[in-house]
């Protein structure tokens, strides 16, 4: 009766309690409901984004419902009409994304589907609300039920949650669950923090997370009280006759919430869930409110693999009257390099003894065969670069210093370039990127290419220090290398183009980690940091990331995906809970613990280069990042993603040449 009360508000006309597909959603609007008169009202973007989604679900129940649902046609119909080229599709019932446009013309029927066989979606409820972070960004969730081609009855059809993101009128991101499996809890494990060797440099007492008004308020009050076990709180925040079903519930629950009171025993000790999203739109003025709220579970604040899933509430008067929670069901598809055939405790023992970075190292030089025979001009380019390079400590570890190569004519010096290497936090060198230093140089401009401690002999905050130590000596011992050369002509003056920060990879990572760092110690009362502006540094006017990753959670599922989390330094190195993951995530570090940007802070432009086919970072790292920054108010920010071009590529055309190297030229040149 509960949800036969919710439905006629949405649709008093249209019995939505079938299995069949919803017949033509656009024209019977789920979202504007009536109730006693009242009208709930949405900004004419949330709007636009619900009819797009709405008719993207229509046109895959239209199309695979009625022709074959390999037709390559339909594919490609659906996908040119309704994605951006970056759409990232998270179906959790597989443990990778789908990415780019590209790689869902021919196959996007599988994406939508239990068991192999394409699903017809009703449509039950609708929420929306504008991202917290990304302002540009429409997030759509829609709870709904499906069943195969074939159903004909209720019992045979399952429910499933779907959170759209919608950006200028196209679908940029899916995230979808469904209720055809459950928790690989067996694979679930949280390590000791104490037998970490590095101590993790947490700079803030409590990371807070962006609390949105309204209904937001009581589902965090909902979920807080089922993390600490307490029914009594728990029903402090439900109606007298909820509707609920819950993480290990067959059935619905009762008016007094018996059977939900054992959900709550189905998680491990420890084991809380931890809210990554919600989409409610809290400016409603009826008297119900749909919401969705994207969770993960976490152990001992642990961020847990295959863990995620989402909630649909409707909440009345500060009161949920109904709720449905529906986990992932993905496992992994793969092990990288037969980890799997390990115990995870052995994979974090060569992880944390440095033998990992031992094998990582290795692995590097072995590629160095098929390297030559691909690029027979590096052995003398190298060796000239060999000759021409200044070795620079500026600390007692053996990798903290810097290779420093300087043009041959100084007074037609342009700038300077400080190059941050990759190696997954863990491994990588100097001497690795020494190639990528001869495009700069041509185009005569200072390079740097800095050393860093890597893990386990440093943690990423230490290689943030690693970064300002580094910065601070080049500042002191060559003064010059900040400014134009005295020698210069005016029209060569003209050329200038001042000090950029370069990064790959995980040293992209790092460095967009040390702007943020810099920007909280200008911006006055943000950031927990203190810091000397005045001393003796290096100002940045430009910051190059190249294939870097910049949301620590989202690559922590990817690492989970690959079968590398326990090997990855990545965990360990940012400090295990998901608050530490957070800080260690430049954009969203900045977006949430910072006040919008000061109107009168100068910032270095920022420019995101990622390929398209980087199957290590997802370009959607960079996509997200750039949002993030826009929404905080950084709008020197730009991106763009490469064709065929995957993690290495961009490395090795900035080596070798290539449309990276064009790319970075471009922007540092003008």
């Amino acid at each position: 009766e509960r949800i036969a009360l919710h439905l006629s508000l949405q649709n008093p006309s249209e019995n939505y309690r079938t299995s069949s597909p919803v017949s033509n959603p656009p024209n019977k609007n789920p979202l504007v409901s009536t109730s006693a008169g009242v009208t709930s009202t949405f900004t004419p973007e949330e709007v636009a984004s619900r009819d797009i989604v709405i008719s993207f679900i229509d046109k895959l129940n239209t199309q695979f419902g009625t022709i074959n649902p390999g037709s390559i046609a339909s594919h490609q119909s659906i996908v040119d009409e309704y994605f951006d080229e970056t759409i990232e599709i998270i179906d959790t019932s597989y443990s990778l994304p789908k990415l780019g446009k590209e790689a869902l013309r021919n196959d996007l029927s599988s994406l939508f589907h239990v068991n192999g066989v394409y699903l017809s979606m009703a449509v039950k409820f609708v929420s929306i609300s504008t991202d917290a972070l990304c302002s540009e960004d429409i997030k759509v969730a829609v709870y709904y039920e499906y069943c195969n081609d074939n159903c004909g009855t209720i019992s045979q059809s399952g429910n499933g949650i779907t959170i759209y993101t919608v950006h200028k009128r196209k679908i940029t991101q899916i995230f979808d669950v469904k209720d055809d499996g459950t928790f690989d809890i067996d694979s679930w494990r949280a390590e000791d923090m104490q037998k970490v060797k590095i101590p993790i440099k947490i700079q803030s007492e409590a990371f807070r997370r962006v609390i949105q008004e309204g209904p937001a308020n009581t589902i965090h009050r909902f979920i807080d009280a089922r993390n600490k076990n307490s029914l009594d709180e728990v029903l402090s925040t439900l109606s007298a006759d909820s509707v609920l079903k819950s993480l290990g519930m067959d059935d619905w629950g009762g008016k007094y919430c018996e059977s939900f009171a054992q959900s709550l025993q189905v998680l491990p000790s420890k084991a809380t869930i931890q809210v990554e999203d919600i989409v409610a739109h809290s400016a409603s003025t009826i008297g119900i409110t749909y919401a969705a709220c994207r969770w993960v579970i976490a152990i001992d604040g642990q961020r847990q693999k295959f863990s995620r899933g989402c909630s649909f509430f409707c909440i009345e008067n500060s009161s949920i009257t109904f709720m449905i929670d529906i986990s992932e069901s993905a496992k992994q598809e793969k092990f990288s390099a037969g980890l799997g055939s390990f115990k995870p405790s052995f994979v974090n023992f060569v992880r944390d003894s440095g033998l990992g970075r031992v094998i990582a190292d290795s692995l590097v030089v072995m590629s160095f065969p098929s390297i030559l025979k691909s690029y027979p001009s590096a052995i003398p380019t190298f060796a000239v670069l060999t000759y021409r390079r200044t070795h620079l400590q500026y600390g007692v570890h053996s990798s903290q210093f810097i290779d420093l190569f300087l043009p041959r004519d100084d007074a037609k010096r342009r700038g300077l370039i400080f190059f941050v290497h990759g190696g997954a936090w863990g491994s990588g060198a100097p001497w690795m990127y020494r190639l990528a230093a001869k495009p700069f140089l041509e185009a005569n401009m200072a390079v740097a290419i800095v050393g860093y401690r890597t893990y386990p002999d440093g943690n990423i905050q230490d290689q943030v220090d690693d970064l300002e130590a580094a910065s601070k000596e080049i500042s002191l011992k060559y003064p010059n290398l900040c400014r134009p050369p005295t020698t210069c002509t005016a029209l060569e003056r003209k050329k200038w183009v001042g000090t950029s920060l370069v990064g790959h990879s995980s040293g992209a990572h790092v460095a967009m980690l040390k702007l943020v760092q810099r920007i909280e110690c200008w911006s006055e009362g943000s950031g927990e940091r203190k810091c000397n502006t005045k001393e003796p540094t290096l100002h940045f006017d430009k910051v190059i990331g190249i294939s870097g990753v910049f949301s620590i959670n989202e690559h922590f599922d990817l690492e989970s995906g690959r079968g590398v989390e326990e090997l990855s330094p990545m965990k360990p190195g940012c400090g295990y809970s998901m608050d530490s993951f957070d800080w260690h995530s430049p954009a969203v570090r900045l977006a949430t613990t910072s006040s919008r940007r000061p109107k009168t802070l100068a910032l270095p432009d920022i420019f995101f280069v990622h390929g398209m086919n980087d199957d290590v970072v997802p370009f959607s790292s960079a996509k997200r990042a750039a949002k993030i920054l826009k929404g905080w108010g950084y709008y020197n920010i730009e991106t763009h993603y490469l064709q065929s071009t995957g993690h290495q590529d961009t490395i090795l055309h900035i080596m070798f040449g290539g449309s990276t190297r064009d790319l970075i030229l471009q922007r540092i040149l003008v």
